[in-house]
C-alpha cells in the first residue's frame, strides 16, 4: 500500500481529538510528514508503517493546551 500523498484524518491525543491534514512523502527511502491541524504545522517523527492500516509517529506541538483558570 502506498501511504504517500495527502490525507485527511483525526489525531487522538492527550487533549482530546484533533481533525488535522497530512502530508506524507518518502526522502531517501525514509518516511516523513507534516501535519496540519489545531492552526499549527507540526513535523512527524519516526513515521512507522505497520501492515496496510496501521501509522505511527511521535509529535512535538509547540503550544500547551489552554486551561480555564490556569495560572490566575
Amino acid at each position: 500500500m502506498t501511504v504517500e500523498g495527502t490525507w485527511d484524518l483525526s489525531i487522538s491525543t492527550p487533549i482530546g481529538t484533533i481533525a488535522a491534514v497530512v502530508e506524507l512523502r518518502r526522502a531517501d527511502g525514509a518516511l516523513t510528514g507534516t501535519a496540519h491541524g489545531a492552526g499549527e504545522d507540526v513535523p512527524l517523527r519516526e513515521l512507522e508503517l505497520s501492515g496496510d492500516d496501521r501509522l505511527t509517529s511521535k509529535v512535538t506541538g509547540s503550544r500547551r493546551p489552554e486551561r480555564a483558570g490556569a495560572g490566575r
